[in-house]
């Protein structure tokens, strides 16, 4: 079996961002969101579940989350973090990659199997159109249960901004185009896709309804600046505090580095 891109960035995922002050600032965004939705026994789908920060959160207040990702380094540490934190019976974790969702063998689960689906920081990026999994998702999911999704906007006002000081104009506007293809710490390429607001509806509009927007990532950089965080954490304190008071709005949830949308199923 072939290893996952994100494989090599395993081990170091967590020391790099997500226990970093700016990865906390972005997580806990989320969170809170995310907590109005999911409660208690609610049984969860995550897609790109990662080192399991969000399965483990999910957890610890009481909900049932089965999380999934395409890597299999990142499966074996979520699921050790599950097992120190005594949390296994809470979470079951499966490798499953929903770019192949036009193969023979994808996975499928019951239908109505969930109440909630969730995926945060990008990982339906990896798909250059998101709807036939968006088709999937409504089969699995309960009539009027959530589907909740963190994705990489094209237009991030930090990233343009900062690029452009540093006169690079390619970086700068790099999400304006379609499949791009990054480079990761193991030299495997990824391929990347920046879907608007618009399209990423109209793909789930068949199935879905959207009921609410976030920016994530407004006044706080994207995770590649982390070292500006650390440099300057009065001012970032402050940057943070406006984002939770901010990010519902337009256009705030139009220009950050992520947006968050929150679906809810047709009946």
């Amino acid at each position: 079996m072939s290893s996952h891109p994100f494989d090599a960035s395993a081990a170091s995922y967590d020391a790099e961002f997500s226990h970093t002050t700016l990865g906390r600032y972005l997580r806990g965004d989320v969170q809170a969101i995310i907590s109005e939705y999911f409660k208690p026994y609610d049984r969860i789908l995550e897609l790109g579940c990662g080192t399991g920060e969000d399965a483990l959160w999910m957890a610890q207040h009481g909900i049932l989350v089965t999380a999934t990702d395409a890597s299999l380094g990142m499966l074996e540490i979520a699921q050790k973090k599950a097992q120190l934190a005594g949390y296994s019976d809470q979470i079951i974790f499966e490798e499953y990659n929903f770019e192949t969702i036009n193969n023979e063998q994808y996975k499928y689960w019951p239908s109505d199997q969930f109440q909630g689906i969730f995926s945060n920081f990008g990982a339906l990026n990896c798909l250059p159109d998101r709807s036939m999994l968006a088709q999937h998702l409504a089969e699995w999911l309960q009539p009027g249960g959530f589907a909740i999704f963190v994705i990489m906007g094209p237009l991030c006002m930090w990233e343009i901004g900062w690029y452009l000081l540093h006169g690079n104009l390619r970086s700068a506007f790099r999400r304006f185009h379609s499949g791009i293809t990054l480079t990761l710490k193991n030299n495997r390429d990824l391929r990347v896709w920046y879907p608007s607001l618009r399209k990423l509806r109209r793909e789930f509009s068949p199935y879905f309804q959207c009921i609410r927007l976030a920016g994530i990532g407004i006044f706080i950089p994207p995770s590649y600046l982390e070292r500006l965080v650390d440099r300057y954490p009065t001012l970032f304190s402050v940057a943070a505090h406006l984002d939770k008071l901010l990010n519902k709005f337009f256009p705030f949830y139009w220009i950050s580095d992520h947006y968050l949308i929150v679906f809810r199923k047709k009946p």
